[in-house]
């Protein structure tokens, strides 16, 4: 599985679309970026998410992957980001 296929999976599964949840993500990498102490864990449905000043890493909570993925604090973010204006949207048509 590719890592953006991975990614989508993980905002599908993980994230959904509870806005509260991405933007709660989103503070904690922001935190990260501004204090190299920092660590978070936090179980989801299908990863743990573990945040700390190296990056973000999701890791597989069932044998559906074959290792972690490990993303950069600013792609992260982005990534949530983009998936909460893309709730928003699919929201203001309905």
């Amino acid at each position: 599985m590719t890592d953006k296929k991975r990614i989508e999976e993980f905002l599908r599964t993980d994230v959904q679309f509870d806005l509260q949840w991405a933007d709660a993500l989103i503070s904690k990498a922001k935190t990260a970026l501004k204090d190299a102490e920092y660590q978070w864990e936090g179980s989801a449905n299908a990863n743990l998410i573990c945040i700390d000043r190296a990056g973000v890493r999701l890791e597989p909570l069932h044998e559906q992957y074959a290792s972690d993925l490990l993303l950069s604090h600013d792609s992260f973010i982005l990534t949530l980001e983009n998936w909460k204006k893309k709730i928003e949207a699919d929201r203001a048509l309905s």
